[in-house]
């Protein structure tokens, strides 16, 4: 494993040594549930599953589901649908508010979480 506080993608020819990134990215991933991050975001999974119609995901989907809705948010404000739940929009009426914004940080957070995790 890398150094600690040593962001292990600036390791010469890391991304092209055989195996290693995925491995790292694998220990990274197993130790996301472990985050105390992880609750927050299954929650957000869970209240988003709820306000957009979807069933709540399974396994480490959680994300994916936050990314997929508030990209359907957005482009449904944004081309003039009126079919987003207000619960997304803010008080203008663009995507935002408490659930939008909570859920657009924790999906960020899943994605650099290995970079997190090897810090």
């Amino acid at each position: 494993a890398p150094a600690p506080n040593t962001p292990f993608w600036l390791n010469a020819g890391i991304c092209t040594s055989t195996g290693v990134l995925p491995r790292l990215l694998a220990e990274a991933a197993a130790a996301f549930p472990s985050s105390p991050r992880w609750q927050q975001l299954t929650q957000a999974a869970e209240r988003m599953a709820k306000v957009s119609g979807h069933p709540v995901p399974e396994g480490n989907r959680s994300a994916e589901l936050l990314d997929n809705v508030m990209d359907c948010a957005l482009v449904h404000t944004c081309s003039g649908l009126e079919d987003t739940p207000a619960v997304l929009l803010d008080a203008w009426g663009h995507p935002g508010g408490e659930l939008f914004d909570t859920s657009n940080e924790l999906e960020t957070f899943s994605r650099v979480w290995p970079l997190e995790y090897f810090k």
